[in-house]
């Protein structure tokens, strides 16, 4: 009898530890993002994916019929994307005249928490890459618009041109401060050269713009509660 009086005292303390131990944590946690500096972005992106579970093959057809063919995770289930936009407006209004069974899916951030001094001391500069970043996927949004009405081109790789070069700065730029963003930079100017020196298409400047819009969320995601 003993002891299982014992035992239920022993459990009865546990208890009250464990719930002692979260309530002291919550309250640090929040303490700790009191302290935090906070930036409002409210970034979102919409990416028209295919709705049909055979991967593979729905990649193929979406870049045969001219889309990105990107593979987008939700955090629940992989999806192809056949484009992204800056609007859900927009992204609605091409849903409409896909035939084929089709969601559109939102990735974005709505606030970057710095919260260590050295975060803190360059939020400034910081918050000022994702800007640029969100400048250089507009850039590309418009001319995917702009080819798809018949750009020439020649003017086109003259505008990927400047869009490389910004890439080339932006990876220097956050080399040292930023490195995952000035990788993602990297690789973005390296493809820009590659699409460059070749036939520019449509499909290609989608599947870019996809890959940058998920970096930009990826990337936001490092200073998310």
């Amino acid at each position: 009898m003993w002891t299982e009086f014992f035992k239920k005292k022993l459990f009865a303390v546990i208890g009250v530890t464990a719930t002692f131990a979260t309530v002291v944590g919550v309250y640090l946690y929040t303490r700790y993002l009191d302290n935090a500096t906070v930036q409002a972005v409210s970034q979102n992106y919409y990416f028209l994916v295919s709705d049909s579970t055979h991967v593979e093959a729905s990649a193929h057809q979406i870049v045969l019929d001219g889309g990105a063919g990107y593979l987008v995770d939700d955090g629940d289930r992989e999806y192809v994307a056949i484009s992204a936009y800056l609007t859900s407006d927009e992204a609605e209004t091409v849903q409409i005249g896909v035939n084929e069974p089709t969601k559109v899916l939102t990735l974005g951030i709505e606030n970057l928490y710095f919260r260590t001094p050295a975060e803190k001391k360059h939020a400034k500069k910081i918050t000022g890459a994702f800007q640029a970043l969100e400048d250089c996927i507009e850039i590309l949004d418009l001319e995917i618009a702009r080819l798809e009405k018949g750009a020439t081109q020649e003017s086109s790789k003259r505008i990927l041109q400047t869009l490389k070069k910004q890439f080339v700065f932006l990876g220097k730029e956050y080399g040292e401060l930023f490195s995952a963003y000035a990788h993602v930079c990297e690789n973005a100017a390296k493809d820009l050269e590659a699409l460059i020196n070749a036939t520019v298409y449509v499909k290609n400047l989608r599947y870019l713009q996809c890959s940058l819009c998920v970096s930009y969320v990826t990337l936001a995601e490092e200073f998310s509660i």
